[in-house]
């Protein structure tokens, strides 16, 4: 590894590396600071004597409540921007955000309620006095790797969250969403990769995945860029760390209930432009979704949102 006096590194290199050089470097500047507060590299960053620590990010809170770490391992925020200054001045869209309510038909619903019930079940039996979802899915886990009855019930789970999440009926919202905007160049976003090999299929739109080439993922990229493709699909992999080119729509088909990975997609639009941006929700009703998606708002930071049921 070479050092110089301006020494660049990621955070799993810091994690390998920064605990030889404990007394090398005077100043840390740590971008996208809320991976800099998980276990790993929170460790590393205390293990050196760097006197001056500076963090940037524009999701500093984590749903996993570790954004408590910030004091001892950069220090306290001692400055924020809200959206609205920053759409003041010309240097964010203007934007509105929009939910599109959908119903699951009988028989998923009832495949739905059928699967949850067996989780659920098992919440009660194991831990009668735990109602926080989070940490009845925490204790879950950690027994499923010695209890059969947890891996049934978590797999029960992930089946009921995909038929909530990935359904036919989100395909035709789709559709006619993509029919409604189709002079504008849009992001498609969804949980599961399933419903985005689907939709890439059915409607000819290149996709982004995990295991997209990189030589193919950077001509999807270049190609959304120039115009000569107006709409991407794509599961996670364009969350973070991606130099995306502008959109002026978000299509979420499903998400996690992590406020960050919401500020990340819709920060995918709101790069200036002249044009109001959009963020479409596709909700399904009487599921865990609407519950997820009130979720990854509980640390609001843009506000102008109108809904639609």
């Amino acid at each position: 590894r070479e050092l110089n006096d301006v020494t660049i590194m990621t955070y799993d290199s810091a994690y390998i590396n920064l605990e030889k050089l404990p007394t090398f470097f005077g100043l840390v500047i740590a971008d996208e600071c809320h991976h800099a507060v998980s276990p790993s590299y929170r460790k590393a960053l205390e293990n050196i004597t760097a006197p001056y620590r500076m963090g940037l990010t524009a999701t500093p809170y984590r749903s996993d409540g570790l954004h408590r770490y910030y004091a001892s391992v950069l220090g306290s925020i001692v400055y924020s921007l809200e959206s609205e200054a920053l759409q003041s001045k010309g240097y964010l869209a203007r934007h509105r955000e929009e939910k599109i309510y959908v119903t699951l038909p009988k028989d998923d619903l009832k495949e739905y309620r059928r699967l949850m019930k067996i989780y659920l079940d098992y919440c009660r039996s194991r831990f009668p006095n735990v109602k926080d979802p989070k940490e009845r899915f925490r204790r879950v886990l950690e027994l499923a790797s010695r209890d059969q009855s947890a891996r049934e019930a978590l797999r029960a789970k992930h089946k009921a969250r995909k038929i909530a999440l990935s359904n036919d009926t989100k395909i035709k919202i789709v559709e006619d969403l993509l029919s409604k905007y189709r002079d504008e160049k849009i992001l498609i976003f969804s949980r599961f990769t399933d419903i985005v090999r689907e939709i890439s299929r059915r409607f000819l739109i290149p996709r982004i995945l995990h295991d997209t080439p990189e030589d193919e993922r950077k001509e999807y990229l270049k190609m959304f860029r120039e115009g000569r493709v107006r709409v991407l699909a794509t599961a996670m992999a364009l969350d973070e760390g991606v130099d995306v080119p502008d959109a002026s729509i978000a299509i979420i088909i499903s998400g996690t209930g992590s406020h960050r990975e919401y500020v990340q997609r819709l920060g995918r639009i709101l790069r200036p432009k002249e044009k109001e941006a959009v963020l479409i929700e596709i909700i399904t009703r009487r599921t865990i979704e609407p519950s997820m998606a009130r979720r990854r708002r509980r640390f609001e930071v843009f506000v102008n949102e109108d809904e639609h049921s």
